[in-house]
């Protein structure tokens, strides 16, 4: 047993301001606003109480209070946001003419750029999108024979496309 451990044990109470321990197999963290105090009670559980708020970890539930703890906490999902639900280019293999099809789940104005595969950027154009499906018609006739990249930069989707002789 840790010395860490060891001391919450034997003492029961001590401040932290970022504790990790470990219970019965498993990691309890409790960030801390400011100062903390955590108290392991003797059925397993971990009490905090900070400047603001009181958090109880009970049976890998978070609960927040008074001293009675009837309010469960809510958890909040953290999304990356989602510009686009598809991006694609037609005909693939092009030749002179393309097609790009991005269906965008909101409106907004994205950069699309085409490079080859070391990078070199050849197009950089800036279209505005409405919700849905919008189809960008792009001449492609100056481009050298081989692959390409295309890049909606905000919505950071990307695909490869090749371009016939």
């Amino acid at each position: 047993m840790t010395s860490i451990l060891k001391h919450i044990l034997f003492n029961r109470f001590f401040k932290i301001s970022f504790a990790i321990i470990w219970l019965v197999g498993f990691c309890v963290v409790l960030p801390a606003q400011n100062s903390s105090t955590a108290v392991l009670s003797n059925n397993n559980q971990v009490t905090t109480t900070s400047i603001n708020t009181n958090y109880l970890i009970k049976n890998n539930q978070v609960w927040l209070g008074n001293n009675t703890f009837n309010q469960q906490a809510k958890i909040d999902e953290y999304l990356i946001e989602t510009w686009i639900d598809c991006l694609r280019i037609s005909p693939n293999p092009v030749e002179d003419l393309a097609i790009v099809e991005i269906c965008a789940l909101k409106t907004y104005t994205e950069t699309i750029q085409i490079s080859d595969v070391y990078g070199q950027l050849f197009l950089s154009i800036e279209v505005k999108l409405s919700e849905g499906t919008n189809l960008i018609q792009l001449i492609l006739n100056e481009l050298p024979p081989g692959y390409y990249i295309l890049k909606a930069v905000k919505a950071n989707e990307t695909i490869v496309f090749y371009k016939k002789p």
